[in-house]
C-alpha cells in the first residue's frame, strides 16, 4: 500500500505515511504551497486506486522529507521568492546532520535480512513499530498485523532507503561495542552515502557501547562539523 493525498489548494499530489496521519489526526501541510488541509478527505492508494481527476501524470511525489508530513522535498523552483517574510525566502532543507548511534535500516539489522523486530533486546521498543492504518470498514486506525505490510513500512521509514546525492553532510558517532544499535547500521549508511556521492563521516568509539560517559570530544567534533557546513 502506498497512500497519497491531494492538496486542496494547489492540487499537488503527495505521498503520506499512515502513522503520521494518525499523530496529526489527518492534518498535513502541503510542501509546495504550505496550505494546511485534511489529507483524509482525498486519501487514495497509488497502487490500487485511480488518482483524482485532473492529477498530472506522473504524480509529483518524492522521498519522505524530514519535519513535514507531505512528501515533497522543497526545491528552488517551488520556494516563494517574493514573500513578505524573509524567513519564508530561506531554504528549509536540512543542511547538516550530526548524530549518535542511529538506526538506519530496520530490515537489515546487524546483518542482511535480519529484521529488527526479530531481535529479543528490542522488545522494550516495540511501541515504535506499532503501526496502524485507516480502516474503510470501521473508520478507525486499526493495528497492522500483516507482517508483509509491516515490512513495507519498516523500509519506508529506514533512512538508508532515502539517501540521495542531495542528502545533507552527515556525521555519525558510534561505539563498536554497541549491543542495542549495531555499528553496522552506521557503517552501511555511510557506505550508501558515499555511493551516492554525498558527504558522510563515521567516527568510531573503540570499546564503547550504546552511550559513554565522556562525550565532550564528540560534542566538539559535532560542533566543528556544523561550523564547517553551516557557518557563512
Amino acid at each position: 500500500m502506498s497512500l497519497a493525498t491531494r492538496c486542496s489548494a494547489c492540487g499537488t499530489v503527495f505521498r503520506v505515511v499512515q502513522d503520521q496521519l494518525k499523530v496529526s489526526e489527518g492534518w498535513v501541510r502541503c510542501g509546495r504551497c504550505n496550505e494546511v488541509f485534511n489529507a483524509l478527505e482525498g486519501l487514495f492508494d497509488l497502487e490500487r486506486d485511480t488518482p483524482p481527476e485532473g492529477t498530472p501524470d506522473p504524480l509529483p511525489v518524492a522521498a519522505p522529507a524530514p519535519a513535514v508530513l507531505s512528501d515533497s522535498a522543497t526545491t528552488d523552483d517551488d520556494r516563494p521568492s517574493s514573500t513578505a517574510d524573509p524567513i519564508d525566502r530561506v531554504e528549509s532543507d536540512v543542511q547538516a546532520v550530526a548524530c549518535l548511534f542511529p538506526p538506519t535500516d530496520f530490515l537489515n539489522w546487524g546483518k542482511d535480512d535480519q529484521n529488527v523486530l526479530d531481535m529479543p533486546n528490542m522488545a522494550p521498543f516495540l511501541a515504535a513499530f506499532d503501526f496502524h492504518e485507516l480502516s474503510a470498514k470501521t473508520h478507525r486506525f486499526e493495528r497492522i498485523e500483516d507482517r508483509a505490510k509491516v515490512k513495507e513500512i519498516e523500509k519506508e521509514i529506514s533512512p538508508i532507503d532515502h539517501v540521495t546525492h542531495h542528502s545533507p553532510p552527515t556525521l555519525i558517532v558510534h561505539g563498536d561495542a554497541d549491543n542495542l544499535v549495531p555499528i553496522q547500521q552506521s557503517q552501511v549508511f555511510v557506505d550508501r552515502m558515499h555511493a551516492a556521492h554525498a558527504t558522510a563521516e563515521l567516527s568510531i568509539k573503540k570499546g564503547a557501547g550504546h552511550g559513554w560517559i565522556d562525550a565532550k570530544s564528540d560534542l566538539e567534533h559535532m560542533a566543528d562539523w556544523f561550523d564547517k557546513y553551516l557557518a557563512k
